[in-house]
Order: C-alpha cells, then structure tokens, then sequence
C-alpha cells in the first residue's frame, strides 16, 4: 500500500514539475515574440511549436525559451544540493531578536533570566525553570533576586543565606505582599512560626495518609538494607501524633510528641495507660498502633524508641521546638492572597534540618497541587529553591516537575551542576526534571557533566574544510584543493567552561539556544531603585514546656500480680486484666451505643 502512494506522489510531481517547466518556458517565449501576456497560457509554447510559421525566427526564440528553464532548474537544483551538502552536519546557530521574541521572553512580567541586547529575557509562560552555576558566579545577583524584585505572584524562597529576604522583602511588602520569614535555628532567635501537624487533616479518614507522609520524610528508610525498625517506628509516631492532635490538654505539635517519648515512664506502661484512661472516644487507629508498641518485647520496645529518638532529635533543639509551635502563615492561601515565605537557613544547617525542610516543601507541594485553583485563587506561585540539591532527595519535587505547573504553580530550581542532581536523585530522574524544565540557564561550568550538556544540547553547526595537496615531482604541478565539510559544535565543552563572567547560555524549548548577559542588579536602575529595609522579623517565644508524667498506678500495690504479657502466660486470668487494658470498641457487647462510632467527615 506505501509503495502505491509513492509511485502515484512520484507520478504527480512529474506532471506539476513538467507544468512548472511548460509554464516558465511559455513566458519567456511570449516575451521574445513580443506577444502579450494577455495571451498567456502555461501549454502556449507547444501550440506555436506545433504552428512555426506563426512566429518569424521561430527556431532561435524556441531554443532560448526552452533552455532559459532548463538551465534555472538546474542551477536552482545544483545551489540547493550545496546547501544540503553545507548542512548535513547540523545548522545550529544562535537565536536573534526575532528567535527569541517568538520563544516569548521579552514578556513584562514573570521570571527574569538575563539580558540582550538591552532587553530583559522574562518568561511569565507556565513553565519551570533550572539554574545550573558554581557557587560566586552571580546566579543570585543575576536571577534570584531580580526574579524577587519583579514576581507579582506568590513566592516560596529557600533563602540560604538570608540575603533575599534582605534585600527583596522590603519591597514585596511595599507592594502589598504578606512577607514571612521561617528559619529555624536562627542564632538570633528571629522567625515566623511553621507548625506541620497544622496542615495534617483532622479528619480520620484523610489523617493517616497525611502522617504517614509527614513521617515517611520524618524517618527515612535505612540504606543498610532492613527497614524493620523504621517502619515500627513510623507506625508508632502515627498514634503518638494522633493522641496529641486529639488531646485538648496538649500542644499539637511534633514538640509535643518529642516530650512524650522523654517521659521517665515506661512507654509501654504509658500506651497502656492512655488506652485505659483516655476521657474521649478512641479512635482505632490510635489504639492498635499504641498497643502494637505496648506488647512488644522489651528489647523491641527499646529499639522502636531509639529509631524513633533519633528522627526527632532536632526538636531537642528549644528553637526548633519553639519555631514549630504555631503557624503564622497558611499555605492554603498562597493562590489566594500574595504571599511571600522566606526559608532561611545556613549551608550549615541544612543537612541537621533538612528533613524538617523537607516536610515543609512536601506540604507546600501537596496542598498546592490537591485542588485546581478556584476564581477565589488567581494568584501564581513561584517556588524558588536556591541550591535545591543540598535538600537530599524529595519525592514530591518530581510530582512538582511534572505536575504543579498545572495547578498556577511554578518552579525555579538552582544547583551548582548537573553532577550534583546525579548524586543526590540518579541520572534518570535527572533527566526527567531537565525534560520538564522549559528553560534551562547556565553559567559557566566548572564540571565536565555540565559543559558537555549544554555543548551537546546547542547543536552542531557544518563548516567547510580545505585541504591543498601537491605532488612532489621534476616537474611542476600545480596544487589541488580539496573541499569537504564536518561537523562543529556550535559551542565545545570548552568554550562552555571558558564562559566570560558576564555571559550566560538559555536552553528554550522549541527554539535555538541564545547566548546573553547576566543582570548585576546593583548596577541596574531597574532594581536598586527597588531595595528596601527588609521588615522586622518577630522574636521567638520560648515556652517552659514539660515532659508529660502521668499517674499510672504501681503494680507492687495492686492486690493482683501483674506480669509482663511478653514474659508470662499472656492467657493466664490472674496474670493481667486484658478488658481493663482494651478499649470499648474491642468488647463484645450486645449494647451498640458502646461501640466505637467515627465522627461525621470533615472538610480540612
């Protein structure tokens, strides 16, 4: 079937080409005989060949009406194999004005990535954005804050230095922008609060799968191998956080929980105790994962707790307890105020708060992508995480790539090199994120990984090469030329890491790469003219929280012998009162109003 449509499209071209031909010939022949136009026909030629005696000189005027076309279709033909043949390495060049303003960055809003020819390269498209360059080449100078400077939308900033809210908050607020700034571990005590257990549902049917993520980051698996004391530790976060988000007498906070685990109390003996004394109704799954811990062995136990010590060891911290006990902003507003939330935290810091870090973007992702935004939501979101690979890896960065920008959310990630999101999320997953990143900036490059990326991705050019030879004889011969053509790379891996300090490299997809200045801010009228005194950040309030004690009785004074259920006969009547430790829900009862009834769903 393919082979017929070939041989009727080879068929037809014949048939338009020998038109073509009949037509030019048929001018050319009534300009020589000086016939008017006005008798034109592209089957006029054949008529006046078929009747010569029509036309005097009829031979020469043929001769040259027929061969001016022919020698015009095969010099055009002959110019268009040279093209071909100067091409057929690649024709990769860099983009002009009119390249670039078809790729829409001469915008007047949106993220700022460079400058040419005077003109600012803005995006305000749908799209992510990746910046790759060494640490002091000016990628904060060149893009972040101007970036900060000009986004009239919503912002999520990881300010590593504090420089940002420094010097573009001031004037984001000037604008009408609710500013933020959330750093944990400030030395100076200054920050806006941030509590994770406000955004997990209180709805019980939702609540599970909010803490089971929350402690997913919160615990991480071992890369040993085993998991075994990770996902025991896990699961039993989950009831200690649902005991505190339910307890009215309790802070809900991941503080809370933290005390709970340093109670002088045997936890065991405590889980008991709370299943046993609890004033509300039970809700199961606090029950089962509280009494999981509860009836394990000692050594078990033991083991769970220290998992479980050392994923909540930053809230020993009286500053992290104190910066995660209330929230001063909603993340549910983003789209529906401006809002402007500064993540501050030094290059020190990161790896003791990165998982505390991480819950905070998981969050945000999550609640950002869980609804399509409503009329009451017309602002966009930029999340902007400067060094983003220092964070470790996060699963829900992949679900923002490919998803969010759905949902008026974008992202701008900075790392210092390509190598870096090797390390930290794989070479696969690295190249998922560059496929979802429409724009794509690069500095100069210190790795190989990076310059040979960007060479390879700006294409190749063909240039001619000509090579003389000359044989060596008595007699003089004169030399031959030689012409052939290669390919060349439009830029090599070693021009990428020769980049001037003033010059950048833009990926745009769907057009040809385009070679352009860094902004230096301070020295452009545009924003100096923006700095403001960055508004003042509230002190932290340190409460003098205590580790929970709670009244359990002594089993030397109880009239019965109590033994250990792991040790003794568990069965054994007169060792345990089972039906004082279990909860109502899990007596059998003829009285239905003693069951366990979950409340009505909740909006969260």
């Amino acid at each position: 079937m393919n082979k017929n449509i070939q041989i009727i499209a080879i068929i037809i071209a014949v048939i338009l080409a020998a038109l073509l031909y009949s037509a030019l010939a048929s001018l050319v022949f009534l300009f020589l005989a000086k016939i008017p136009f006005d008798n034109f026909n592209p089957l006029a030629i054949w008529f006046y060949i078929a009747n010569p005696s029509a036309i005097t000189d009829m031979q020469s005027k043929l001769f040259v009406s027929l061969g001016i076309p022919l020698l015009a279709i095969i010099f055009g033909g002959s110019q268009l194999y040279k093209t071909n043949e100067k091409n057929q390495f690649g024709d990769a060049s860099w983009a002009t004005n009119s390249n670039i303003k078809r790729a829409e960055l001469f915008d007047k809003e949106g993220v700022i990535f460079g400058k040419s020819n005077g003109q600012y390269l803005m995006s305000d498209s749908p799209t992510h954005a990746l910046l790759t360059a060494p640490t002091r080449s000016g990628k904060g100078a060149g893009v972040v804050i101007p970036t900060l400077l000009n986004w009239k939308g919503s912002v999520v900033c990881l300010d590593i230095k504090h420089e940002n809210y420094k010097i573009t908050a001031g004037y984001r607020q000037h604008c009408g922008q609710k500013v933020f700034m959330w750093a944990p571990s400030d030395q100076t005590g200054q920050s806006h609060c941030y509590n994770p257990l406000d955004y997990v549902s209180r709805d019980p049917w939702k609540q599970i799968s909010d803490l089971q993520v929350l402690t997913r980051i919160l615990v991480p698996d071992d890369n040993k191998g085993s998991s075994f004391w990770e996902n025991e530790a896990r699961a039993f976060f989950v009831g200690l956080a649902i005991y505190v988000i339910d307890n009215d007498d309790m802070p809900s906070t991941i503080g809370s929980i933290n005390r709970l685990m340093g109670t002088e109390e045997d936890l065991g003996d405590v889980c008991k105790h709370i299943i046993k004394t609890y004033k509300k109704t039970l809700p199961p799954a606090m029950v089962k994962t509280l009494m999981n811990f509860a009836n394990k062995a000692a050594k078990e136990r033991s083991g769970v707790k220290s998992t479980l010590n050392s994923a909540l060891t930053p809230w020993d911290n009286p500053a992290i307890d104190a910066v995660t006990s209330k929230s001063d902003f909603d993340i549910r507003d983003l789209r529906k105020d401006q809002i402007s939330i500064y993540v501050g935290v030094t290059t020190g810091q990161i790896a003791a708060l990165a998982p505390l870090i991480r819950i905070f973007f998981e969050q945000v992702i999550t609640i950002l992508s869980s609804k399509i935004p409503e009329e009451d939501e017309p602002h966009q979101v930029l999340l902007l995480m400067d060094e983003f690979h220092m964070l470790g890896k996060m699963d829900v960065m992949m679900k923002a790539f490919t998803l969010v920008a759905g949902y008026n959310t974008r992202v701008m990630a900075i790392i210092q090199g390509l190598k870096f999101l090797d390390v930290t999320y794989g070479r696969n997953e690295r190249d998922g994120i560059l496929s979802c990143c429409a724009h794509q900036i690069f500095y100069t490059a210190n790795d190989l990984e990076t310059a040979r990326y960007v060479s390879e991705s700006c294409g190749d050019t063909t240039i001619e090469v000509i090579s003389t030879s000359q044989k060596k004889s008595m007699r003089y011969e004169p030399p031959t030329k030689n012409i052939s053509y290669r390919a060349k790379p439009l830029i090599s891996k070693n021009e990428v890491r020769q980049l001037s300090k003033k010059e950048e490299v833009i990926l745009v997809e769907a057009s040809k790469p385009i070679k352009c200045s860094k902004i230096e801010y301070w020295k452009d009228k545009a924003f100096t003219g923006r700095v403001m005194d960055a508004p003042k950040i509230p002190s932290l309030t340190f409460k003098d929280e205590h580790i929970p004690k709670f009244d359990i009785p002594d089993p030397n004074d109880s009239s019965k012998n109590t033994i250990d259920p792991n040790q003794g006969d568990f069965l054994n009547e007169d060792s345990m009162d089972i039906d004082n430790l279990m909860p109502d829900v899990f007596k059998e009862d003829d009285d239905s109003d003693d069951l366990y009834q979950p409340p009505n769903r909740a909006t969260n």
